[in-house]
C-alpha cells in the first residue's frame, strides 16, 4: 500500500512514482503500522533466538553450520533492508521464509530420522487404495495451488510482451497483450494502468471518431483502476485527462480535485486542474492553481519549460492573443 498512501504525504520537491521506501522497518511501519512493526520485531527475536540454541547447543557438525549460515545469509537481508527493499522481491521473500524455515524448524537435541519415518510409512501405501488416495491429495493440493500462481505467471508475461510491442511502436498489438494480461489478473492494477497508457497513446495517433472511442476505452479503464484503488491519485489525474481531452468537464474536474486531494504537492495536477479552469472560464481559480503549480516546481528547477512561465502574466497574454486568433473568445478573456 506504500504506493498509494505515499502521495498525500509527499514533501515538496520530491516528484515522480516513489514504489516503496528504500528501507523495510519504515516501509513496515507505514504499511502496517505499529502493531505490524512489533510483530515483525517478535518473529525476529524468535528466529535469532531458535537459531542461537541451534547454533550453540546441537552436537551435530551440520546443524551447526546450517545455524551459522542461515543467520550469515538472514543478517546479510537485514542490513541490506536499511537501504533498500529486498522483502518486497518476491525471489528474496521465498528465500528468506525457506531459511526461517530451516532455522525455527530442525530441533537441536535430535536428529531426524527421515528414512524411518518413510520406512515406517511405506507400510500402509502399499495397499492400492492408500496410495490412490495419498497421490490424489498430493496432485490435487498442487493443482490448487498451482492454479492462481499460474495465472498470475501468465499475465506477467503476456504484459511482458505488451511492453515490447509498445517499445516497437506497435500499439494495436500492445493493447491486445495488456487488455488480456488484464482478464487474466483482473484485480492486478498495473495491468489496467499499461493498457489506460496505450490507449490514450494509440488515441493522440488518430482522429474523430477513433480517437473519441480509444479515450472513452482508456477512461473505462481509469475508471477500473479507481474501484480497485480509490486513492490512486495517478489514475484519478490520468481520467480527468481523457475527461477534458473529451470534453467532459464537470467530471473531468471532480477526478483532477480528486487527484490533487491525494497529492497535494503535484505541481503537473496543479497545471492541469488549472488548463482545465481556464477552458471552463474560471479564472480565479485558474490563477490560483497555476500559482501553486509554479510555488511547488520552481524553487526545486523541476521542469523549468513546463512551469517557468505560470506566475508571469505575459505568459497569459500570449495565450489570451493565441486564443483570440483561433476564436477561442472564452478561453482569451479569462486568460486576460
Amino acid at each position: 500500500s506504500f504506493i498509494l498512501e505515499f502521495p498525500r504525504h509527499r514533501p515538496a520537491g520530491v516528484y515522480g512514482l516513489i514504489i516503496h521506501a528504500f528501507n523495510e522497518p519504515l516501509e513496515l511501519g507505514a504499511e502496517l503500522g505499529v502493531v505490524g512493526l512489533a510483530i515483525a520485531g517478535l518473529i525476529a527475536v524468535l528466529i535469532i533466538w531458535r537459531s542461537a540454541r541451534l547454533i550453540r547447543l546441537s552436537h551435530t557438525p551440520w546443524k551447526r553450520a546450517l545455524g551459522l549460515g542461515g543467520v550469515i545469509g538472514l543478517g546479510s537481508v537485514a542490513v541490506h533492508s536499511f537501504v533498500d527493499y529486498p522483502w518486497h522481491i518476491p525471489a528474496v521473500a521465498f528465500t528468506g521464509a525457506a531459511l526461517i524455515g530451516l532455522l525455527t524448524g530442525i530441533r537441536y537435541h535430535a536428529d531426524p530420522a527421515p528414512l524411518r519415518i518413510l520406512d515406517a510409512a511405506s507400510g500402509a501405501l502399499r495397499r492400492p487404495l492408500a496410495r490412490w488416495a495419498v497421490a490424489s491429495l498430493v496432485v490435487g493440493g498442487l493443482a490448487g495451488a498451482f492454479r492462481p500462481l499460474a495465472g498470475l505467471i501468465t499475465a506477467d508475461l503476456t504484459a511482458y510482451r505488451g511492453e515490447s510491442e509498445r517499445e516497437a511502436g506497435r500499439l494495436e498489438e500492445a493493447i491486445a497483450l495488456y487488455r488480456q494480461a488484464a482478464r487474466r489478473a483482473p484485480s492486478r492494477p498495473h495491468y489496467h494502468r499499461r493498457l489506460g497508457e496505450s490507449l490514450v497513446q494509440h488515441a493522440w495517433q488518430h482522429q474523430g471518431y477513433q480517437r473519441r472511442a480509444d479515450l472513452g476505452q482508456a477512461a473505462q479503464v481509469y475508471r477500473t483502476i479507481l474501484q480497485l484503488v480509490p486513492h490512486d491519485a495517478w489514475s484519478a489525474h490520468e481520467l480527468g485527462e481523457v475527461l477534458k481531452a473529451l470534453g467532459e468537464f464537470e467530471e473531468a474536474d471532480r477526478r483532477l480535485s480528486q487527484a490533487l486531494t491525494y497529492d497535494p504537492h503535484n505541481p503537473l495536477y496543479w497545471k492541469h486542474w488549472g488548463e482545465l479552469s481556464l477552458i471552463r472560464g474560471q479564472a480565479s481559480q485558474a490563477a490560483e492553481a497555476f500559482r501553486r503549480a509554479a510555488s511547488l516546481a520552481k524553487p526545486y528547477n523541476f521542469f523549468p519549460s513546463l512551469f517557468e512561465g505560470l506566475d508571469d502574466p505575459n505568459h497569459f497574454v500570449q495565450v489570451g492573443e493565441s486564443a483570440l486568433l483561433l476564436g477561442r473568445l472564452g478561453v482569451a478573456q479569462t486568460a486576460f
